[in-house]
Formats: C-alpha cells, structure tokens, sequence
C-alpha cells in the first residue's frame, strides 16, 4: 500500500539513559490506508560503545514506545566493537489518523557514549503499510 523511508547521514551519540532522538534525523510521518492496516518497520545501522556498558534501541510511534520500556526492541551488550543493527517490527497502530514513526536510542550502563552510525555514517529507516 505505502512504503516510506528515511536516511540519516551522521553519526549520532548519547550518554543518556533516557530513550530519545539525540539529534537522529530517522523519523518517518505516515498516514494509514485503513484502521486494519499493520505496518512493517525496518532499521539498519551500526553501532558502538566506548566502554564496558549496555545501551538499547527501539522506535515509537509518536509518543508510545512500541518496544520494551526498557530493553526497546533491540539491547546492544558492549565488547568494545562495532556491531550491526538490523531492526524489524510489526507495529498494529489501529489509525487512520497521521503517524509519526521514530529510532530512538539510550544509553544502559557502564557510564560512557553510544554511538550509532559509528563507522558507516548512515542509518536507513523503512516503514512498509501492509494490508489486513
């Protein structure tokens, strides 16, 4: 029915351990065709962190984590290396009205900065409206 995406060209960074958008520029605005419609999200990106810690990755669709509140839908475990990011989720949002679809991130533990897009410098966001 639709399909939309969005691309991010900087690398981003938090030490917070709220979720938030700190400055990432991968947000989609969609409008579904039908109430019933489902909507299959797609996030690919890669990432680090500079010590020992945790750091969790999920989207919200306007306000509402659809992830884990705490976990978000992916939970990254440091080793000091970078790592893929490969993200996917089917979200029933039960509107016809607009939304707005967004990759959030935070920090866990271990007190240093996550980093997403670290080596690649691009983060790609898809958003597919799959009908019921």
């Amino acid at each position: 029915l639709q399909v939309k995406s969005a691309i991010d060209t900087s690398t981003r960074s938090t030490s917070s351990t709220s979720f938030g958008t700190h400055s990432h520029t991968c947000s989609i605005d969609i409008t579904p065709s039908a109430a019933t419609s489902k909507m299959m999200c797609f996030y690919h990106t890669d990432a680090y962190y500079n010590q020992g810690g945790s750091a969790a990755l999920t989207i919200f669709r306007d306000s509402t984590n659809i992830g884990h509140s705490t976990d978000g839908i992916d939970f990254y475990h440091s080793d000091a290396s970078t790592r893929t990011i490969s993200i996917s989720h089917i979200d029933s949002p039960n509107s016809t009205s607009q939304i707005t679809y967004s990759i959030q991130f935070r920090a866990r533990s271990g007190g240093g900065t996550f980093y997403v897009a670290n080596n690649t410098d691009i983060s790609h966001f898809v958003i597919m409206e799959i009908g019921a």
